[in-house]
């Protein structure tokens, strides 16, 4: 109230507040939940308005955390062991809570899990686990899904001692506590033992440019490592349990083994051996062949290639029953096989080849024979002249080759004098009269289809003397009689006359034969006269 002489009068009211500092009497409290529950921490205090709050984790400030309690609505493993409190602030001073803990338990959790080992028999094997959570954590081994009891089971980590059955056994552990429990990844053991072959390389043959492999089965522990070998030399970057050999002609033959090894030891396999098969070559192609009506024509073909090769002949593209050898026969020709295609067919088991087509002619001939006069002079093994000085009649067989060194006999007669058939030979000299001796074979036939014979006369006189060397019948061949057309070319006219050609001047070439048709007398024609034979 104010006043003066004048009078007085009344202020407005105004209020005192009296504000006390702020002082924590309770909280925040230790909390203890389930991971993933909510955390609440709280406090009482006592003290004037306006009250500020600030809450701290750790002594840090927690961002918007600023009111009278504070949440953690979804708790993880991460706020165990956290520390809260609180600073409580109004205008006349501040208090801080003390620290409140939160301990969030959960079920165990596996950080390491236990490792694979490897263990020698009769040693020890160790296997251990690391984990967190709630304690207390509880521990369980097992082997192969069965809890194992003693020794050690209900540890962090369990030791066992190892024999050679428990190579390839699991262990695994059950970690538990209140909360739940986690049950860890199998551990292989594995009991380390040499190397053991069970499948050994076994020899193999396959064709020339197939896949050629070798194989091994081993077992041991740790695992084996491999190096084959190849005829006892180690083959680069071969180190797997197959080895896919070349299957080269090079290779055929050649040995291969493997040294399978490990830390425990290292045993050699047998060798196994590798049989290349080339595919058949043909080397001489069957050749075409004449031969005449009633003649068998033989084809032959050569190859290379590994064995054992078969052979199928085909006459015109058709095979021919039986005919599967290198060397092929015909039967007794005709005139319609003239023109005929021969080939073969070659096979082994890495492939077959077809030989080009072989023609076969046939001529056809008379059945009349002409007779040839094949005349020469007689000599030995080393050349020099037989002996028979005076005129002679021998025993004699006339053998008619289609080559000098070693062609085939196409044509024999034989002379016999019980026969009346033997050859005349004088001074070493002789003719032979061919088609006059005894021969089942057609001699016009032969000279037909080989312009070009070679002639051998063995002489039957106990020890048979051979005309050495073959003497070819184109260098004195005279016909007796007229000659044919068709042996025009390798075979001379003859000369025949009455009389001694010598008197009547009758010209000849050395080698000639004169047959006198008055006394069918036979002369062979030297380098100045003419020489009677018979």
């Amino acid at each position: 109230m104010v006043s003066n002489p004048a009078g007085s009068t009344f202020s407005t009211s105004a209020t005192l507040k009296v504000i006390a500092p702020p002082v924590i009497v309770g909280g925040p409290n230790n909390q203890t939940v389930v991971v993933g529950q909510l955390a609440q921490f709280t406090i009482s205090l006592t003290g004037g308005d306006p009250l500020t709050y600030q809450w701290r984790r750790n002594g840090v400030n927690i961002p918007g955390a600023t009111g009278e309690a504070y949440f953690i609505q979804q708790t993880t493993m991460a706020d165990n062991g956290a520390i809260f409190s609180v600073v409580v602030t109004n205008p006349t001073g501040t208090a801080t809570s003390p620290n409140a803990v939160l301990t969030v338990t959960g079920p165990p959790v596996i950080t390491v899990q236990p490792a694979p080992v490897t263990a020698s028999p009769n040693g020890l094997a160790t296997f251990s686990v690391t984990a967190t959570g709630a304690s207390p954590l509880n521990y369980q081994w097992r082997k192969n899904g069965v809890n194992v009891t003693g020794g050690g089971g209900n540890s962090f980590s369990y030791t066992t001692t190892v024999t050679a059955a428990d190579n390839g056994a699991l262990f695994s552990v059950v970690v538990s506590n209140t909360v739940g429990s986690v049950t860890s990844n199998n551990a292989l053991l594995t009991v380390s033992s040499g190397p053991v072959i069970t499948v050994q390389p076994v020899s193999i043959t396959v064709a020339q440019g197939q896949s050629a492999p070798f194989t091994v089965t081993a077992t041991g522990s740790p695992a084996p490592t491999y190096q084959w070998r190849r005829n006892g030399v180690a083959i680069a970057g071969a180190t797997s349990p197959t080895y896919f050999a070349t299957s080269a002609p090079s290779e055929n033959g050649a040995q291969f083994s493997v040294v399978v090894s490990n830390s425990q030891g290292s045993v050699t396999s047998v060798s196994a051996t590798l049989t290349v098969i080339t595919p058949p070559v043909i080397t001489v192609p069957p050749a075409a062949q004449t031969v005449l009506t009633g003649q068998a024509a033989t084809f032959s073909v050569t190859t290379s290639g590994s064995s054992p090769q078969f052979y199928q002949w085909r006459k015109n593209g058709t095979d021919i029953a039986g005919a599967t050898a290198a060397t092929y026969t015909t039967p007794a020709t005709v005139t319609a096989d003239n023109g005929a295609l021969f080939s073969v067919v070659i096979s082994n088991q890495a492939a077959s080849v077809t030989s080009g087509n072989a023609l076969l002619t046939v001529i056809s001939v008379a059945t009349n024979n002409h007779k040839l006069a094949v005349s020469g002079e007689l000599v030995d093994v080393s050349g020099n002249p037989l002996g028979y000085p005076a005129p002679v009649t021998v025993d004699a067989i006339v053998n008619l080759y289609n080559d000098s060194a070693a062609g085939t006999s196409l044509y024999t007669e034989t002379f016999r004098a019980s026969a009346g058939k033997a050859i005349r030979v004088s001074n070493g000299l002789f003719v032979a009269r061919l088609g006059e001796g005894t021969s089942s074979q057609n001699l016009q036939a032969i000279l037909t289809a080989n312009p070009n014979l070679w002639v051998e006369v063995t002489i039957d006189d106990g020890t048979p003397d051979i005309l050495k060397p073959r003497t070819p019948l184109t260098a004195a061949p005279y016909a007796l009689g007229v000659a044919s057309a068709a042996l025009a070319p390798t075979v001379a006219p003859a000369l025949a006359g009455d009389g001694d050609p010598n008197t009547l001047g009758v010209a000849g070439e050395v080698g000639a034969t004169y047959v006198n048709s008055a006394d069918n007398s036979t002369w062979f024609k030297l380098k100045s006269s003419w020489k009677r034979l018979d």
